[in-house]
């Protein structure tokens, strides 16, 4: 955003922290200027600071303006500092190459969650059943009906990833 005639862009307060700073200068239509501030930034920082909130800030500025190289350069320094993998840039084209059960929107994510959320309701359905039984025939509220339900669940799993049948870890 450029101001009329000679006009000034206005000073920013340096009492700021620096999101805000960068986020002050993005909302006046100063995009490169945050991003160089959130670099400089980052570059001054001490080894031992986790500036996460920043990089993800210049991460999400240089993607919207379309800064495929600085973000490329930028995400390998990400990753050697945090170990970890910096986010990834997802555009159009890419998304149109990946198998379609993976785009997002496809059918198979919506029956995917219908599903779990089925799995779930289920186990929910099953233990409020056990626990009404229980109270309904012995007149005994059983607190710890839910514990013994996670309890068995637990076992299974640990069944199943001993012997790698699931079979057996469900019986």
């Amino acid at each position: 955003m450029k101001l009329p005639g000679s006009a000034v862009a206005p000073a920013l307060s340096h009492a700021l922290p620096p999101a805000q700073e960068a986020a002050v200068l993005y909302a006046d239509g100063r995009e490169s200027e945050a991003a160089d501030l959130l670099i400089r930034t980052l570059q001054g920082a001490e080894p031992g600071d986790d500036h996460r909130e920043l990089w993800y800030m210049l991460f999400d500025l240089l993607r919207g303006r379309g800064d495929w190289n600085r973000y490329q350069q930028l995400s390998e320094r990400f990753t050697a500092t945090f170990a970890v993998a910096a986010p990834q840039w997802h555009n159009e084209e890419d998304m149109a190459r990946l198998p379609a059960e993976l785009r997002p929107g496809h059918f198979m994510l919506l029956f995917e969650i219908v599903l779990k959320g089925l799995v779930y309701g289920s186990m929910y359905a099953l233990m409020s059943v056990g626990l009404t039984l229980v109270y309904g025939l012995l007149r005994i509220l059983h607190i710890a009906h839910a514990g013994i339900f996670t309890l068995g669940a637990f076992l299974g799993v640990v069944v199943t990833n001993a012997t790698g049948s699931l079979t057996l870890g469900f019986r």
